[in-house]
């Protein structure tokens, strides 16, 4: 276990946050920020010092590595058998450290849904009153040049570093420059914020991103900034504390009083006075709980797990947004390739530009895949689709070289119907590789994905769209050819097929440890565990449904609420 900013591991602390990513260090700093409490932040992860975490393109180089948990699903059926891998950051700042960067505030549908299972609290005024506060927090942070400590350790050093927003739009491919002005052209883009999407609309824009001067901008990196331009006195009121394991929660009678950790091969129990926040995730947080003695009762006996409380729907309710990538030969534009090549390599060295500059999905846009191809991108109703787009072969980078300019549509579906579980084993029975093997619990990890016969012909719908999308666009000038699925795969079974190889997950996952008002629901409309005083969960766990689009903004929101409500 090693520390930042605290001296003392073993506390007492009034706080103890369990995961340092989007939801934790949101919370941290502001708990902080708001004198609240000493806190205590706890991350299994390593400081986000690898290029890979730091150079936006890199990121899908990460995949696989130790700074990835490298979670695998079941074999899924939905999918033609196969077991999927299932990327999650394992850094501080969590998967904001290899993730896509991209910033985009949930619709008011989203929140209508929430108000239905969770509570009027969660209806979207107050959510979208939040979300500005986030934002404007963010803004501030990232408008003041840090001290040289931070800012050596973020970026370069230079007065224009620290001058514009958060989120933002930095530079855009020469592609995706194309591609956007070819939307714009007929009309077919819309954004309400200058110069980005910064929540689902009919349409294309470049999307908002959490990076700035050609680097990425990770929770964790937001955390530092609070601490060292706001001048507080982090020593005596933040410890954080890495590359640690928490086993457990600790309880006296229903409360949550601290938790048990390894440190160099032996447990310790550290004392939080105030209670216990668990932030790791829609698949850490579970295997937390369930190693605490809370979850379905038959599946912890079965394991040999002392049962605390029996919460039947922790695990359940697992959902993700799987991508199916729509690769576009073009006649004309700028490869883009994985390594980079050496006047790329200099170019980002020396001005911070270029491709390694690029989070590769830069452009995006939303669609109702029920809609008419002529109100495509004007249509009001619910979207259930969602692209991804990026000058890249989806499938080759960073694998293969490719020496052929391509644009990618990946396609998302936002809103599938299908859900999966979570649920505890023991450890010699993981999908999960990387669990280390003094843990007690391993988890098997169903998603489920396109068991649902609505989800697989959402994907004929939402192939289908795409293809007049371009089609009646007057793309023929540009696309030489469609590469993947290809012009031929036209046929239902044929298409179906695709859709079963290709699709994989884009690493959303939430929705198993939910708010809701019902008492089986595991969590009450304010994060708290029914059942137990003091123990609080606070990450995309906590989502009763998965929003409609990447949830990083909204995983903020939800930590900037939770600090509102704790005592």
């Amino acid at each position: 276990m090693q520390s930042h900013f605290g001296i003392d591991p073993t506390g007492p602390f009034d706080y103890i946050i369990v995961g340092a990513g989007v939801a934790g260090c949101t919370l941290a700093a502001q708990i902080v920020a708001r004198n609240l409490g000493t806190v205590l932040l706890l991350d299994a992860g390593n400081p986000d010092r690898s290029y890979r975490l730091r150079v936006p393109a890199e990121y899908p180089t990460a995949f696989g590595t130790s700074w990835d948990w490298s979670f695998r699903t079941t074999p899924q059926a939905g999918l033609g058998n196969r077991s999927i891998s299932l990327p999650a950051g394992r850094a501080l700042g969590g998967s904001s450290a290899i993730n896509a960067m991209i910033y985009i505030e949930a619709p008011p549908s989203d929140f209508q849904e929430w108000a239905k299972v969770a509570g009027g609290g969660w209806s979207e005024p107050q959510c979208r009153e939040a979300f500005s506060q986030v934002r404007n927090w963010i803004d501030s942070l990232t408008r003041i040049k840090p001290t040289r400590e931070i800012a050596t350790d973020i970026t370069a050093q230079n007065d224009s570093a620290f001058h514009a927003p958060l989120p933002s739009v930095p530079e855009l491919h020469p592609t995706i420059q194309l591609a956007l002005q070819r939307f714009h052209t007929r009309n077919q883009t819309a954004s309400s914020y200058p110069h980005g999407l910064d929540r689902p609309h009919a349409g294309f824009d470049a999307y908002l991103r959490m990076q700035q001067n050609g680097r990425r901008i990770s929770a964790w990196r937001l955390l530092q900034l609070a601490l060292h331009t706001k001048t507080l006195s982090r020593s005596h009121r933040l410890s954080c504390f890495h590359a640690t394991h928490v086993r457990s929660v600790e309880f006296a009678q229903d409360r949550a009083v601290g938790v048990r950790i390894m440190m160099n091969g032996e447990e310790h129990f550290i004392q939080a006075q105030r209670g216990v926040i668990l932030s790791a995730g829609a698949f850490g947080t579970p295997r937390i709980l369930f190693a605490s003695g809370i979850g379905p009762r038959d599946e912890l006996q079965a394991i040999n797990v002392p049962h605390r409380l029996d919460s039947p729907r922790l695990g359940q309710n697992l959902q993700d947004h799987l991508v199916l990538p729509m690769v576009y030969r073009l006649h004309s534009g700028t490869a883009v390739s994985h390594p980079p090549s050496r006047v790329d390599r200099l170019n980002y060295l020396c001005n911070r530009t270029g491709p390694r500059a690029s989070n590769l999905a830069e452009l995006g846009g939303f669609f109702d895949s029920s809609a008419d191809i002529a109100s495509i991108t004007s249509s009001q109703q619910r979207f259930d689709f969602q692209w991804h787009i990026t000058p890249t072969h989806y499938l080759e980078y960073p694998n293969l070289v490719s020496h052929a300019p391509h644009l990618s549509f990946g396609l998302t579906h936002v809103a599938p119907k299908s859900r999966g579980f979570v649920k505890p084993l023991r450890a010699a029975e993981s999908y999960s590789p990387s669990e280390s093997n003094n843990r007690e619990i391993a988890l098997h990890i169903d998603p489920a994905y396109v068991t649902e016969p609505e989800d697989l012909s959402g994907w004929f719908q939402g192939i289908s769209r795409t293809r007049e999308l371009l089609q009646s666009g007057g793309w023929s000038d540009w696309i030489a050819e469609e590469s993947l699925p290809g012009a031929r795969r036209s046929d239902a079974k044929v298409l179906e097929l695709f859709v079963r190889r290709f699709a994989t997950t884009l690493y959303h996952y939430a929705g198993t440890c939910s708010l809701g008002i019902t008492d089986l629901d595991p969590l009450d409309e304010q994060f708290r565990v029914r059942g137990i005083d003091g123990l609080w969960v606070c990450d995309a766990s906590a989502m009763p449904t998965l929003v409609r689009c990447n949830p990083q903004a909204t995983v903020m929101m939800m930590a900037w609420r939770l600090a509102d409500w704790l005592p």
